[in-house]
């Protein structure tokens, strides 16, 4: 069984791409080929770049893969002429998008250096849901043997989103206050449910507020936003930075200012205890509390924290004690690098290393890929929030050295422990836990 795992990577574009390949690759060969450029470029491990770009007065339209060779591949199209975008949209049909000439000089790049080649799937990079285009099969003399899309699925999904915005007329809002620094400014459309973001008036070096210091700021700042938008019921205020006391432990943090009976009151939703504060600092704490059997504040306050520890475990298991596992299954996991743009689309991927096989107990499949799944998202956000954080410090680590940093220590402090023995009984109780603090 395949499974693939993403890994989030820094900013970069493909015309970077031969900037970043270390000293023991190939140098990238141009060509011209009529209206086309086409780079090639072979990598360490057997991995190629490919990209054929076509140069237009206002966009460059490019088709690129980089990874390596097999008889499955699965290259990107990054499509920018507005017109011809807005024709594929409403029509579904790869011939819309103009792209002919870019994915087949791609394909026959491809067929040359990779000989095992069967098929060529291509999708649309620039889109945020990378719809399939077109498939080219060696079956097929290498014609495109996609149907059509839908014209549901063709439609882009931000169009959507746009058109699910509020509109109206705008209000100016400016509520301050000058003893915390908390500032509401700004042009916002009055609707019955609002979000807000509260910035902060003072300097770098002064003292951030508290949670609670910007939960008394909504309430207060609640009524004067009324009094512009008579209709509002409910203001989601997002605060800016707040001192370490507490931070966000989740994706979607805010205070919520609801009026009732007449009086607005606020709560904060999505934060928790700041790690200074943390009784639970490091996978060597969580392996002590399961140890102990003293699961209850793990269930109470780490439970995403768990979710990281839960897989980081089994993968340490998987390769240290096969043969400890009652009920076996295995998966082939591939770990994809996506290229994150500064919107947040991915507009490149790539094999990042050699398969490698994961063998756990059948029991453990669903709840491993569902973790997976939210581990990944979790480690994302970090790696963005961190690299803000960084560059505002001018910390010389990014984000992603962070968190990746912290994931491998973490793995050599369960491998530490699990190196006591595989039949050792705290390794046996930990492994016999596993599915018992969160339950089902």
């Amino acid at each position: 069984m395949l499974r693939s795992q993403s890994v989030l990577s820094a900013l970069a574009t493909v015309t970077m791409l031969a900037a970043s390949v270390p000293t023991s690759a190939s140098q990238p060969n141009v060509e011209s080929d009529g209206p086309y450029q086409v780079m090639t470029q072979s990598l360490p491990d057997g991995q190629l770049v490919i990209a054929v770009m076509l140069r237009g007065v206002a966009s460059t339209d490019l088709a690129h893969y980089q990874g390596p060779c097999g008889e499955q591949i699965e290259a990107d199209l990054s499509i920018n002429d507005r017109a011809d975008v807005t024709r594929f949209e409403k029509s579904g049909k790869f011939a819309d998008l103009n792209a002919d000439g870019l994915a087949g000089r791609l394909v026959e790049q491809l067929q040359s250096a990779c000989p095992e080649l069967e098929r060529v799937d291509t999708v649309l990079a620039n889109r945020p849901d990378r719809p399939r285009v077109a498939s080219f099969a060696r079956s097929a003399g290498w014609a495109n043997t996609a149907a059509a899309l839908s014209v549901a699925a063709a439609a882009n999904p931000v169009d959507a989103q746009i058109a699910a915005l509020p509109s109206g007329p705008r209000v100016m809002l400016a509520v301050q206050d000058l003893l915390t620094g908390i500032a509401l400014r700004g042009y916002a459309i009055c609707q019955d449910r609002m979000t807000l973001p509260l910035g902060s008036m003072n300097s770098s070096g002064a003292r951030k507020p508290s949670l609670g210091t910007f939960r008394r700021f909504a309430e207060m700042a609640a009524p004067q936003v009324q009094a512009q938008c008579p209709d509002v019921m409910q203001i989601r205020f997002i605060p800016g930075p707040m001192a370490d006391t507490f931070i966000c432990t989740s994706q979607d943090c805010s205070v919520d200012a609801t009026l009732a009976n007449g009086m607005w009151s606020a709560v904060a939703t999505g934060y928790g205890a700041s790690r200074d504060l943390d009784t639970i600092k490091t996978f060597d704490d969580v392996l002590g509390a399961m140890v102990a059997g003293d699961l209850s504040e793990i269930r109470n306050r780490y439970t995403g924290y768990f979710r990281q520890f839960h897989n980081e475990f089994l993968i340490v298991y998987s390769k240290t004690c096969p043969t400890h596992i009652a009920d076996p299954v295995s998966f082939q996991i591939v770990l994809i690098e996506r290229t994150i743009d500064q919107d947040g689309f991915t507009i490149g991927s790539r094999q990042a290393s050699e398969p490698y096989t994961l063998t756990i107990d059948r029991k453990f499949e669903p709840r491993y890929f569902a973790y997976d799944q939210a581990n990944q998202a979790y480690y994302a956000s970090s790696i963005l929030s961190r690299e803000v954080d960084a560059r505002s410090a001018g910390s010389t680590t990014s984000g992603a050295e962070s968190v990746i940093g912290e994931i491998i220590d973490g793995r050599h402090r369960i491998q530490s422990f699990v190196n006591k023995g595989c039949a050792h009984n705290d390794v046996q109780s930990v492994y016999a836990r596993l599915d018992q603090v969160l339950g089902n």
